[in-house]
Order: structure tokens, then sequence, then C-alpha cells
């Protein structure tokens, strides 16, 4: 069964060609203004912004990070990073940090990052100061509070949804566990996704600007997984089609703000009525047509032993599978959770699912981030100490090698 589109969609190419300025891409990679925006024009002016982008893969540094999601800007997110990067013992086995910056943070009145500027800033000088470098996490998601996006976006304009029973839904979705930016929502007529793309094209630029734009070592945005809350997805004209195509345009958007550098794109679930592995499967060949796109998972787990602890999501279809292992650049990331027994039988088993190849049941990652999980608590394997013991003792990172896309 065919379930979404032969050729790709324009909103995702679209952002490209829109960000070419700031992206250093040759000005005869970009569309002339005025040009009609015909799908064929655009794809042939993504493509050759795509093949540039390989070509300086600059901002590559695979190996292990230590995951910071206490979000940013916060108290608690500079306390956490100054504590670790003081601690030189810690700090040893791993290149650097990443750093979740969540939108809702971030971003004031529309158009304002001055906060989360100023995070990012005293982040980027704190890593490479410390001889380190930094993954940034966009995120636009919520698990914990009732804000995904910024207060504006929640309020009446281009970024809301009219709903059938009156009222509207604006800027964020409510799931059944959290909330999510309406990623699928108002591309090219100023909603939520072009709203989202002018943040990562702000912090490309503001970042680009500053004295340590070397220091960038990748882009993340956050997991796929997306369940249904009280109101139904149709009623936020969410589809599978829809939701996939944002994901797209959204790491389109940081390879385009963030030239030279790997763009992750978590990937476990990506719900609907069709195949969630064959939407991925979708993502994953999409990506190794477009040099600057990767993919990745929210939960490296191996999967515990007792009952009901299985654990594996359809992502792990397109990470496990070989014919996508080293065309498209992976980061994995080890959370709370995955500490825990019902989610490994031990550390070996989640680090070799991370590093080893396909053919011995790994991902073979380029980029391990591990959460900042320092004291094991009841039902933990391991903690975030053993972690340093084990990295500093498995010798060299195996997987150092650029994708071929």
């Amino acid at each position: 069964m065919v379930h979404r589109r032969a050729t790709h969609s324009l909103s995702a190419l679209a952002v490209c060609a829109a960000l070419a300025a700031c992206s250093g891409v040759p000005e005869e990679h970009a569309l002339a203004a005025g040009d009609p925006l015909t799908e064929s024009a655009v794809a042939a002016s993504a493509l050759s912004a795509a093949a540039d982008h390989k070509s300086r893969l600059t901002h590559w540094s695979p190996g292990n990070y230590i995951l910071l999601n206490s979000g940013a800007p916060s108290t608690a997110e500079v306390s956490e990073r100054k504590g670790l990067l003081a601690d030189a013992a810690t700090m040893a086995p791993f290149v650097g940090l990443q750093i979740e910056y969540d939108w809702w943070l971030f971003e004031g009145a529309q158009g304002d990052y001055s906060a989360g500027f100023a995070a990012i800033d005293a982040d980027l000088a704190a890593v490479a100061n410390a001889g380190k470098k930094l993954v940034i996490f966009f995120q636009y998601k919520n698990f914990s509070g009732p804000n995904a996006v910024p207060t504006y976006l929640q309020e009446s304009g281009p970024w809301c949804v009219s709903q059938a029973k009156g009222g509207s839904v604006c800027g964020q979705y409510q799931m059944s566990n959290g909330e999510i930016a309406m990623l699928w929502q108002g591309s090219s007529t100023g909603g939520t996704a072009d709203r989202l793309h002018a943040w990562v094209q702000a912090v490309g630029a503001h970042v680009a600007e500053g004295a340590y734009a070397s220091s960038v070592a990748g882009v993340v945005f956050p997991e796929s997984a997306c369940s249904q809350g009280n109101i139904s997805f149709a009623d936020v004209d969410y589809t599978q089609t829809s939701y996939l195509d944002g994901l797209e345009a959204d790491v389109t958007a940081g390879g385009a703000a963030f030239p030279g550098t790997p763009i992750f794109q978590y990937i476990n679930f990506l719900p609907g009525p069709d195949s969630q592995e064959s939407y991925l499967a979708d993502y994953a060949a999409w990506a190794q047509t477009h040099p600057f796109a990767g993919a990745g998972c929210p939960d490296l787990a191996p999967g515990g032993s007792a009952a009901g602890c299985g654990f594996d999501p359809p992502g792990y279809s397109v990470l496990l599978d070989a014919s996508v292992q080293g065309t498209i650049p992976f980061n994995v990331a080890v959370e709370a959770a995955d500490y825990g027994s019902c989610r490994t039988p031990s550390l070996k088993d989640t680090y070799d699912l991370g590093v080893l190849p396909a053919s011995q049941g790994g991902m073979g990652a380029q980029y391990i981030a591990w959460v900042d999980h320092p004291h094991e608590g009841t039902g933990d394997v391991f903690d975030l100490p053993e972690v340093v013991t084990y990295l500093e003792n498995a010798g060299s990172f195996p997987n150092t090698a650029k994708p071929t896309w």
C-alpha cells in the first residue's frame, strides 16, 4: 500500500530554499528572487545545497557525550553544566555535552530570543574553555509541564487550528503524556512550523556570529513519538504524512541554519493507522539523499529480561538496518529509565547495542549521549560514575568515520 507521497513534499524543500542565504550555500545554489516556487526548481536547489553541505561536514566530533535535559535556559541547567565541566575526571571520556534548549523558555515575545541566546552563549563558552564540544538539542516537547511552545503561540494567530465544536488549538497539542509543538501546522503561512524554523534559523545565525561556532558538534530534534490526546489527531490536522513532512522540514531547516553540522532526528514511534516502521523507513530513505540529515533514538535500551520489560520501538528497525548504518549519522541517547533493569541487563549490553554494527546486533552509532544520572537508584543497573569507568576501559570510540550519504 502506498501510504505517503512518492516525491518529497514542497514544504521541506521550501524551507531549504528559504534559508539558503543563511546556510553559506553559494548564491548559484539558491533560487533567485521572484523565481516561481516550482517543486522541480526547489528540488534542484535543495540537492545542490545538500551536495555542498556534504563536502564540508566540518562539525564532526563523534563519541560519547553527557546529556543535560534539565532544560535551558534555566538555573538548573547552569548548575548542572558547571558541576560537570568542573569535574575533569568525570568529563575525561566524553567529547562534550548535549544540552536541551526548551523552546518555551528560549523565546519570549515573538522573535525575542535574548534569554536563550544568553544561555547558549554561556554554554558554548564553558564547553570551549573546557576543551569540549556542544550538541544543541532543540526541544519542542514537554512531558512534565503545561508548555511546549512560547506563550504567544498559545494565543490567537496563524498557528491555531479551529475546532468543529468551537474554539481553537493554538501552537501546541496536548498528547496523552505531555505537550508537543504542532510542527505539522502552519508551513508557509506564518504558523507553528514557520515559527519553529525561525527559531532554528535565529540560533544558527547567532552561533555563527559568535566566537565559539566551531564548538558545535551537532543538532538534535526530539523523538518522533506523538500520542493522541483527548482531542483527536484529525481535529488538529495531524496525519502520519503531514507529521513526517514536518519532521523532515525541521531537519532541512537545521541543515540550512548549521552548515557543515550533522542534524539528528530522534525516531522511535510515528503513530497512525499505517505501519510506523514504513514511515520511519521513509524518513531514513529521505535522509540518505540529504547530506546533513541523521537519525537516532531517545532510548538506547536492549530490554530487560523480566516479564513486561521488553523494549523494541518501531524506530529500532531503521537503526539496526545494515543498509542504513554508515550512510547517515546516528546519535542515540541513554535516558534515566534506560539505566534501569527493565531496560537493560548490563552496561555492556547497552553500550554494545549503541556501537556494534548490525551484523553483531548493534546500531553502529557515531554519537552516544548519556543522561547525567549520577546516583544509582532502586532498580538501576548502573549510574553515570560507572559509565565513566566503563568508557575509560573500553578504549577508542569505534565509529568515527563520516557517513557516506
